[in-house]
C-alpha cells in the first residue's frame, strides 16, 4: 500500500467512445494501418486494453487507499463540470475561489484529421514496410523522405473536421463486449456507471 498521502483523480469514460476516440488519436499521429473495425480485427489489444477500467482500478487499490481515489464519470465532468470541479477541489482540499475563472473554462478545439482517410492508411502502411512495400522504395535519404511527405500532404491535406460516427453495429457489439467485461465495476467505485453506460442495453436484459 503507498505510505504517501497521494491522492489520485481517475476519469472514467464510456469504453466503447474512449476506444473510438483513441482510433482517431491513432489516425492523427499517422500511427493508424486499418480502419477502426480492422484495427479491432488485427490487433484488439491496441484499442481495447485501455477501456479495461476494472482490472486498472483493481491495481490501483491494491496500492492506493479507497479514500484517496476520486472516481469522475467523463460523461458528468461534461454535462456538470462546476459540479464535478467543486468536488474536486474539495477532494485536494483546495479553495476554488482563488482560482481565476477562467481557469475552469472549458475549451474545445477542433481536432485535424487527413481528408482521405484510405489513402493516409495506405501510406501509413507504407511507411511501415506492411503490404511488401516501404517508403524506401521510393526514397532514401532524409532529404527525399521529407519531400515524398511534402508531397503526400498536398495531396491528401490535413482538415478541420469531426470524425464520422461509430457504425452502429459496430458500437453494439463493442457495448456487449464491454459490459460483460466490466461487470462488478459499479460495486467496486461505488457509482452506477454501467448503468449509465449502457442504458439501452440494461433496459433489454
Amino acid at each position: 500500500m503507498q505510505p504517501k498521502p497521494v491522492k489520485l483523480i481517475v476519469m472514467l469514460r464510456h469504453p466503447t467512445l474512449r476506444a473510438y476516440s483513441q482510433y482517431w488519436h491513432m489516425v492523427r499521429a499517422r500511427r493508424a494501418l486499418y480502419s477502426f473495425e480492422d484495427t479491432l480485427r488485427f490487433m484488439p489489444q491496441q484499442l481495447l486494453s485501455r477501456s479495461d477500467y476494472l482490472s486498472q482500478l483493481e491495481w490501483v487499490y491494491q496500492h492506493v487507499p479507497r479514500a484517496q481515489v476520486k472516481v469522475i464519470q467523463f460523461e458528468t465532468f461534461i454535462h456538470h463540470s462546476q459540479q464535478v470541479l467543486d468536488d474536486v477541489s474539495d477532494f485536494l482540499e483546495i479553495d476554488r475561489a482563488k482560482f481565476p475563472e477562467d481557469t475552469f473554462t472549458m475549451h474545445e478545439n477542433a481536432g485535424q484529421l487527413p481528408r482521405f482517410l484510405t489513402l493516409e492508411l495506405i501510406f501509413n502502411r507504407i511507411k511501415r514496410g506492411h503490404d511488401g512495400l516501404s517508403s524506401s522504395h521510393f526514397s532514401k535519404t532524409k532529404s527525399e523522405k521529407r519531400v515524398l511527405r511534402a508531397l503526400y500532404r498536398i495531396l491528401n491535406p490535413l482538415v478541420n473536421k469531426r470524425p464520422p460516427k461509430m457504425n452502429v453495429a459496430t458500437k453494439q457489439y463493442l457495448d456487449i463486449y464491454f459490459q460483460q467485461e466490466l461487470e462488478g465495476l459499479d460495486e467496486l467505485v461505488g457509482q452506477p456507471l454501467l448503468a449509465t453506460w449502457f442504458k439501452s442495453e440494461v433496459s433489454r436484459s
